[in-house]
């Protein structure tokens, strides 16, 4: 994959289409209604800080929680903490979602 800046983020996006012409299930086809994907990424300003950042799920929840959901780019903050999956249990209630007719991609670069 190319580095930072490139359009290596468009797949996540698709991912939501690809999956839905791709299953006929209609149970694995329910899922898909709402999907939310998270852009973390760990180049440039998001680099991991070895010193600061010791739980690999905290960084990448960090970085889930600077995620700007209008815009879809990282306004990152280090100093908050959090991981994925309190972060996807927040978004959940927030939303009113069914917790099993909701699915989450987490699209990771710079590692």
């Amino acid at each position: 994959m190319d580095g930072a800046g490139s359009e290596k983020l468009k797949l996540p996006n698709e991912l939501k289409t690809i999956a839905t012409k791709a299953v006929e299930n209609d149970e694995p086809r329910k899922r898909l209604q709402i999907v939310n994907v998270f852009n973390v990424s760990f180049e440039n300003v998001t680099m991991l800080d070895l010193r600061i950042e010791i739980d690999p799920l905290q960084a990448i929840g960090t970085r889930m929680l600077s995620f700007d959901w209008t815009t879809g780019k990282l306004v990152f903050v280090r100093k908050f903490h959090t991981n994925p999956n309190d972060l996807i249990d927040k978004q959940i209630a927030n939303h009113n979602y069914i917790a099993s007719e909701t699915t989450w991609i987490i699209s990771m670069d710079g590692l």
